[in-house]
């Protein structure tokens, strides 16, 4: 006898799917009590009739009539009252619909309408394909398979943050925005002829006016001091002398 085979672990699975559905409509709580009240009665019902090395002797014992029309078969229905479940409530979220349930030593099928196929729901022969690994499976791609597809986005989210952070280090100590400096102002270099019409200072003695300020008036200057070149001279007035400061 394999241990998938043994009556608890074979029931245990039955009793899930049975009641799973349940969960939108009832507390936890409630649903914990129902699957210890089937747990007892279902096994008091099936051990006689349980053998691991003929799976099909006794199946007719062990199958299940769940209807819409009806009450289920006492053992559920003794757990239906100990749990406080609505039987009519159970059967609807189950699909609504009349259905045989066949629990057997290692296999659970169900069977919709009398003449139909089974549909098997759950077996042992399934279970060990699921957990099977292929004898020449490397270490590293067993692991990596075994990773789920948040801790796969982790692992690329690590890896990208490490690439941005170098390339970071890179332009921190090479930039490439930097400018080129220069150690000196460039010179600003003037002809001779510039410097020197910069140098000449220029005194225009006709200027004798008194000018004004904020503070009164200054004496009379004996020249005015004019920048640049002398002005040209018109027709039919003094030339004014001028002389280089």
């Amino acid at each position: 006898m394999t241990t998938t085979s043994s009556l608890p672990i074979t029931l245990a699975q039955a009793i899930a799917y049975l009641t799973r559905p349940l969960l939108l409509t009832y507390p936890v709580a409630t649903i914990i009590r129902l699957q210890l009240a089937l747990e007892a009665n279902l096994t008091a019902l099936f051990a006689p009739s349980w053998v691991p090395k003929e799976p099909l002797r006794g199946s007719g014992r062990r199958c299940l009539t769940f209807s819409p029309n009806c009450l289920p078969p006492r053992a559920v229905y003794a757990a239906c009252l100990a749990s406080s479940v609505q039987w009519f409530d159970w059967i609807a979220v189950l699909g609504g619909q009349e259905f045989d349930f066949f629990v057997d030593p290692g296999c659970i099928s169900v069977r919709f309408g009398k003449g139909t196929e089974l549909i098997t729901v759950w077996s042992e022969e399934l279970m060990a394909q699921t957990v099977f690994v292929p004898p020449h499976t490397h270490s590293s791609q067993l692991s990596s398979k075994s990773k789920t597809f948040a801790q796969q986005l982790l692992e690329n989210d690590h890896t990208d943050d490490d690439e941005l952070f170098a390339l970071i280090a890179d332009e921190v100590s090479a930039p490439t925005w930097m400018t080129p400096i220069t150690d000196r102002f460039p010179s600003s270099q003037l002809s001779r002829r510039e410097r020197a019409r910069q140098a000449r200072v220029f005194i225009d003695t006709s200027k004798t006016e008194v000018t004004p300020y904020d503070g009164g008036k200054t004496t009379v200057l004996t020249g005015g001091v004019m920048l640049g070149a002398p002005p040209k001279s018109k027709s039919g007035t003094s030339v004014p002398a001028w002389r280089r400061v």
